[in-house]
């Protein structure tokens, strides 16, 4: 049994006896009374810590199996191949993956198209390429990304967006940087989702 659990059933105890105690002060004189009356009171304290204890668990338990049946997805950049990899790190499918174009300058409107995926397993890995666009026409990147002055050094926020296997809609950011993808924590990426 854990300390605190002691410690709450002391605590009761000790309630109990004070009760006994102080009844004859409320009018209980009768021993038998008294001794019905610290039972109830003792029993009803031990319903309602159960209550909270139960409640508790089982707020644990709708946890757990929230973390099992969620896909954490993480992107890289693959440097010798020179195309992003997107992987299914979590314990489910990720269903109707899409990102969110990325807007690198907005005064040239460079912008950052990725592809949708239907689904990723848990455990799967995929390469792809993104497409680059300046004012509408199609730009290398990132190779020419560090010409660009304004946006050589500069950290972006890509959302992606997809379904758990129950349906719950997440989105999850990723920090995005010239040079390639910088993975946020998994306590950032569980942080980012509760949000």
């Amino acid at each position: 049994m854990e300390m605190r659990n002691i410690l709450i059933v002391i605590r009761i105890l000790v309630i109990s006896l004070l009760f006994f105690y102080f009844l004859p002060f409320l009018g209980v004189l009768n021993y038998e009374s008294r001794i019905t009356e610290t039972i109830l009171i003792a029993a009803f304290m031990s319903l309602i810590w159960y209550a909270i204890e139960t409640n508790k668990m089982q707020r644990i338990m709708k946890h757990q199996i929230e973390v099992s049946t969620s896909a954490f997805l993480a992107i890289s950049y693959n440097m010798n191949e020179k195309v992003f990899e997107i992987a299914n790190v979590g314990n489910a499918t990720a269903i109707n993956i899409t990102f969110d174009d990325l807007t690198l300058d907005a005064a040239d409107k460079i912008v950052l198209v990725f592809p949708q995926y239907p689904y990723l397993r848990a455990g799967d890995r995929d390469l792809f390429q993104i497409n680059s666009y300046k004012e509408g026409q199609p730009v290398d990147f990132p190779s020419s990304a560090h010409l660009i002055k304004e946006s050589a050094n500069k950290n972006y926020v890509l959302i992606v967006r997809f379904e758990d296997i129950l349906g719950k809609k997440i989105h999850q950011r990723v920090r995005l940087a010239v040079s390639g993808p910088k993975l946020l924590s998994p306590d950032e990426m569980i942080e980012r989702m509760k949000g």
